[in-house]
């Protein structure tokens, strides 16, 4: 059985977030749990995620400092006490090698800091305001602390769920790579790997860059596992986790935490579809984010809560869970929740429908197998390609590379469209040339599957590259500072000029057809050959030489919808 199987009330919940870095819980204790309840059924959620700590403990524990303003209070406690009987379920969230202030680790904790070469704990960032957060070490004292608290969240509190905000290695906000020189990490870094290990002074030049990366990778795969234990081994809890911390690390490991866990939440910066489309191939729980972190906390307007309700009826849509980002300023000032309950009302409502629906395969639109580090240009692309096929009235699926080496996922979809900013590797060639030869329907457009001066699956499309530099003269004269200028696509029996940019000079084979040119806006002088079809095996494929989806992304010129659709339809 999947986790979805599994946990489909995870996958249905209407979640309200309490964030332990967001008020009311921080920079001061505002909490009241009563309010918390009636603020969740104002709105219709039926779950909420608490934290048990932010950046002190809010929670009574032996092992994470307590909040100052705590006392012998325990609002996780309270919250579960206050949901009693309301169909409320309760998913406790805990970070795991989230940086906590410096302070702390200086006077509280110092056997838990990651150390530079100094001996010295590393300077700390800001965090949502309050003092300097600095990282730890996942690997030494604090990972059995961490483990210790973990346990006696679930062995103490009737949570529903688990949510892990981690786990991390050197949590810093991007600022500072570091490779913390504590006993524990040098010790176990030669034992496992045979390697000293490098000073930071030294790491910029070392070689053991990969060795190291892997390294870290494993291990906070296995603390990852060891917390899964806990949550399993007496209520069969599901856990949930931050995508963010397995983007974070080298692909295989990435990939191997993702199918060890439950389910993830995608951060509002991930976009959501790449995401999502992880999660469908793997047929795991999604949260998505309603809105990205901001500087305002306690912000509620009516504009903000419909822009909240928008982005979770579109997570629906993609086939994800939404979360309400930051759902304690609601419990502040509650008189713009409507949009927020219109939401949860709806899902409420629909919740046997939702169960059961189903993403009906018809085009797979092919996106990079991480979820984060990804290129502008993928973002945009990625999501043209949605609004346009969405546009065409056709179901949507997202292809991950992953799947791009399973033949049986491909040929679910008959079409895919392969965006130009998506790099594939042989192995995944060789599965889309076997796609079409068995009776697929691929549309690729700029770059894709074109690595350098080598076209991956030239003999499929049909055509060949052209050096940029031998039409250089004639683009010379077509340049602004934006890029090419007065340059368009021009379709047989059409008379419309339609605008293109980043253009791939191609050649066409024989027995190919040409669908559509580029041309110059000056008397419609033909540059190249645009859209172009061919016959491979029993399918068919159509490459189209600029980034379509990114054009429509940008312009949403109607005109390309009609392009996919006769070109689907034909």
């Amino acid at each position: 059985m999947t986790s979805r199987e599994q946990y489909s009330w995870l996958q249905q919940s209407r979640t309200l977030l309490i964030d332990a870095y967001w008020p009311p819980l921080n920079p001061a204790l505002e909490f009241d749990a009563e309010k918390l309840i009636q603020t969740a059924e104002s709105v219709n959620a039926n779950a909420i995620r608490f934290g048990t700590m932010g950046k002190y403990a809010l929670i009574q524990n032996d092992f994470i400092p307590l909040h100052p303003e705590l006392g012998k209070r325990d609002l996780l406690a309270e919250t579960i006490a206050a949901a009693s009987g309301k169909n409320i379920k309760i998913i406790a969230y805990s970070s795991v090698g989230h940086g906590l202030p410096r302070s702390l680790l200086l006077d509280q904790r110092p056997q838990w800091g990651l150390l530079m070469d100094n001996g010295a704990i590393q300077d700390g960032v800001r965090h949502f305001g309050g003092e300097l957060v600095a990282p730890v070490c996942s690997f030494g004292q604090y990972r059995d602390d961490i483990l210790s608290f973990v346990e006696h969240v679930v062995d103490n509190y009737d949570v529903d769920s688990l949510y892990l905000d981690g786990p991390y290695y050197n949590w810093n906000m991007g600022r500072q790579k570091a490779v913390c020189q504590c006993d524990v990490c040098k010790r176990e870094f030669l034992k496992e790997t045979g390697f000293e290990l490098p000073t930071n002074e030294d790491f910029a030049k070392s070689e053991l860059h990969e060795i190291f990366e892997n390294w870290v990778g494993q291990r906070l795969y296995e603390l990852l596992h060891d917390i899964i234990v806990i949550a399993k081994r007496t209520k069969n809890l599901p856990v949930m986790f931050n995508a963010l911390a397995a983007a974070a690390r080298p692909e295989l490991w990435e990939r191997k935490m993702l199918n060890m866990s439950d389910g993830f939440l995608l951060e509002a910066e991930l976009g959501g579809l790449r995401g999502l489309g992880v999660g469908e191939y793997h047929d795991k729980v999604i949260w998505r984010y309603t809105q990205a972190h901001t500087a305002w906390p306690r912000n509620s307007t009516a504009y903000a809560e419909q822009k909240n309700k928008h982005s979770g009826f579109e997570t629906l849509v993609w086939g994800g869970a939404p979360i309400i980002s930051y759902g304690g300023r609601l419990c502040l000032d509650n008189s713009c929740h409507e949009p927020v309950a219109e939401l949860f009302s709806f899902m409420k409502n629909n919740a046997s429908l939702l169960d059961h629906v189903k993403n009906i395969k018809f085009a797979g639109i092919i996106s990079e197998q991480r979820i984060s580090s990804i290129t502008e240009e993928a973002k945009q692309a990625l999501a043209g390609a949605y609004k346009l096929f969405q546009s065409a009235g056709l179901q949507i699926g997202i292809v991950i590379n992953e799947a791009l080496r399973d033949l049986d996922t491909l040929q679910k979809y008959p079409v895919l469209f392969f965006p130009g900013d998506v790099s594939i590797k042989q192995a995944e060639a060789e599965c889309l040339r076997e796609y079409v030869r068995n009776g697929g329907t691929l549309i690729a457009s700029a770059k894709a599957s074109i690595d350098g001066d080598n076209f991956l699956l030239e003999d499929v499309f049909n055509v060949s590259l052209q050096k940029q530099e031998d039409f250089a003269s004639k683009l010379k004269m077509m340049q602004f500072w934006g890029g090419l200028w007065d340059i368009y696509l021009k379709r047989k029996d059409f008379p419309e000029l339609l605008p293109v940019e980043e253009i791939t000079f191609i050649k066409a084979g024989k027995n190919t057809q040409c669908l559509a040119e580029i041309v110059t806006g000056v008397e419609s002088t033909q540059l190249a050959p645009s859209i172009i079809k061919n016959s491979f095996g029993k399918g068919t494929c159509f490459y189209i030489n600029f980034p379509i989806a990114r054009v429509y992304n940008e312009l949403e010129e109607p005109e390309f919808v009609e392009i996919i659709n006769s070109i689907i339809e034909g």
